[in-house]
């Protein structure tokens, strides 16, 4: 059940490179954490993570997860990214149907079936870290090529429905950005009010004290604290 005033989901946004992997990691020297890692963008790091090549290889290490949540309940689980995520959802599913794209499956069904497999996995995550989970996306690239002004949800690099599935179900949406500050140094903000006017049913995170932060250091004591319950 949904826990209110508080979140169960949350999903950052952001270009390549912009420290979204980097902030998701720091928590884990909090929380005891489930970090699936479907890029490798964890190499780096210092730490545990659940590094993933394929769905089998998923679907392999995401039963032992649960075995293991069964006496140690971890108080977060990330999925990074979950764009890939989808993709390799799309590669196993065209394998398994024996295809070699999508649009071969009439009326969009195919499209639907992998929405489908994907809203599975988080709703499994969430089970998994008693409801506290955190999605990272990233930005399509040609948006970034092609971008003049803001950065909005809208830029996330999901296809049509499963974004407006994102959009909808999460309880709080984030983008990750560089800014300028007063001395012209480039430093990482928050952005939890990435809305555009295209956006009509979009009203923003539900949690409303994510709409009070800023700064990463905010973002990650809010989690803490609300994941911690202190």
């Amino acid at each position: 059940e949904r826990i209110e005033p508080g979140w169960n989901w949350l999903n950052i946004t952001g270009p390549h490179k912009s420290g979204k992997t980097e902030f998701c990691v720091d928590l884990t020297k909090e929380l005891k954490t489930f970090y699936f890692d479907f890029e490798n963008g964890t190499v780096a790091y210092p730490g545990k993570f659940i590094t993933i090549g394929s769905m089998a290889e998923f679907r392999e290490k995401f039963a032992m997860a649960s075995e293991l949540a069964e006496s140690e309940t971890p108080d977060l689980v990330v999925l990074d990214p979950i764009d890939a995520l989808e993709d390799m959802i799309v590669a196993d599913y065209m394998k398994e149907q024996n295809i070699e794209n999508l649009g071969e499956i009439p009326y969009g069904q195919g499209w639907a079936d992998v929405r489908n497999k994907l809203q599975e996995v988080i709703q499994a995550s969430m089970r998994l870290a008693a409801s506290k989970l955190i999605t990272i996306t990233h930005v399509k690239l040609q948006i970034l090529g092609e971008k003049r002004g803001n950065i909005t949800f809208l830029d996330m690099n999901l296809t049509g429905k499963t974004k407006m599935f994102v959009q909808t179900k999460a309880d709080g949406h984030c983008i990750f950005k560089r800014v300028k500050n007063d001395n012209g140094d480039s430093i990482l903000a928050v952005d939890f009010d990435g809305t555009s006017t295209d956006e009509m049913s979009f009203a923003g995170s539900r949690f409303k004290k994510f709409h009070e932060v800023t700064t990463p250091q905010e973002l990650k004591e809010l989690i803490i604290k609300t994941t911690k319950g202190v």
